[in-house]
């Protein structure tokens, strides 16, 4: 069971989305998106830049880093998404600012590859991971098989681009927006297996070889 945090995402949710900013333009709440590995290009021409351009139509202020994330070490975002070695990013990124004391943010993974990060499981009070057949499960993750969300062939290359997998994420994010505090809208709709604790196999091999983090 995790602490409570003086500062719920929830709240600060509420807060964003109910408090009008300068002429009246409400602030909106920040999504921040990490790409997998070599995806330095500009975000707009990223695997994740589609599901980038759903999430603001959808009302949200999103950031796009690399799975790096040197440009967006000061961001406080309700809402984090990464795939492949930016899923790794992702979890470093929630563990950060719940060792802060800020909130617990929301972690959304596509193929998580945590070989490239230190954390291991889920660091929040809600992720999800959305896999391939190649990719693990996440430990305190919830976690789904992509052949659940589509019936289209998902490749770990793919898996950003799916319609359907996207589909699934803004119908979660739609229910954040809203108010939603957990990830229910998902997991349930798609049956996703629930969170369980355990140690991957891949932590003890990054501890083994001392795989670059950066």
């Amino acid at each position: 069971m995790k602490p409570a945090l003086a500062k719920p995402a929830l709240a600060l949710v509420a807060a964003l989305v109910a408090t009008p900013a300068v002429a009246e333009t409400p602030v909106k709440p920040t999504a921040l998106l990490f790409n997998g590995l070599a995806q330095y290009q500009p975000g707009f021409l990223t695997p994740l830049a589609v599901l980038a351009s759903d999430l603001r139509e959808q009302g949200w202020r999103v950031v796009i880093d690399t799975h790096l994330g040197r440009q967006t070490q000061d961001e406080e975002p309700v809402l984090i998404i990464g795939h492949s070695a930016g899923g790794a990013r992702a979890y470093m990124f929630g563990k950060r600012m719940v060792k802060e004391a800020k909130f617990h943010p929301t972690i959304i993974t596509l193929d998580a590859a945590t070989i490239w990060g230190d954390v291991y499981t889920c660091p929040v009070e809600n992720c999800i991971n959305i896999h391939t057949a190649t990719y693990p499960r996440i430990p305190g993750s919830y976690n789904l098989a992509a052949s659940k969300v589509t019936n289209s062939i998902v490749t770990h290359v793919t898996i950003p681009f799916n319609s359907d997998v996207r589909k699934a994420i803004l119908q979660q994010t739609a229910e954040l927006l809203n108010g939603g505090s957990d990830l229910a809208t998902i997991a349930t709709a798609y049956n996703a297996e629930p969170p369980k604790s355990g140690r991957l196999a891949s932590e003890v091999w990054r501890r083994n070889i001392g795989q670059p983090r950066d």
